[in-house]
């Protein structure tokens, strides 16, 4: 998380989720985020976000260096939604973007060794 928002609030709400791990507030503040596959998914991530650390759109907008009304239809799926403004909007919220590699079950068993095979295969070598 940031260490300083413009008014201190995101450490303050860390160091007490830190203290209280059993609320549910922070426990969905520290918690892993589940993929993002389509930017309406992305949307409700960021509202939800914003809800969690009491944020109003005008502060997230501030920090962010955007306007409230960008904040606002980007919440609500309206018109195009440019990266930068989106990765400064995930700053102003504490949230990094992450990109993995998409494997589905055929590439991820294909790519399976079969450890008991090498070993033999090794021990044939000797």
């Amino acid at each position: 998380m940031r260490n300083v928002g413009p008014s201190g609030r995101t450490r303050d709400l860390r160091s007490r989720c830190l203290r209280t791990l059993t609320s549910r507030r922070c426990r969905r503040t520290l918690t892993s985020m589940p993929p993002v596959d389509t930017l309406h998914k992305l949307k409700s991530i960021v509202r939800g976000r914003r809800i969690d650390l009491g944020l109003s759109q005008a502060e997230v907008a501030q920090r962010a260096e955007v306007s409230r009304q960008w904040v606002n239809a980007f919440e609500r799926g309206k018109g195009s939604a440019e990266l930068q403004l989106v990765l400064r909007l995930l700053d102003a919220l504490d949230l990094h973007l992450r990109i993995d590699a998409r494997t589905d079950e055929h590439t991820v068993a294909s790519a399976r060794v079969d450890l008991d095979a090498l070993l033999d295969e090794h021990r044939h070598r000797d």
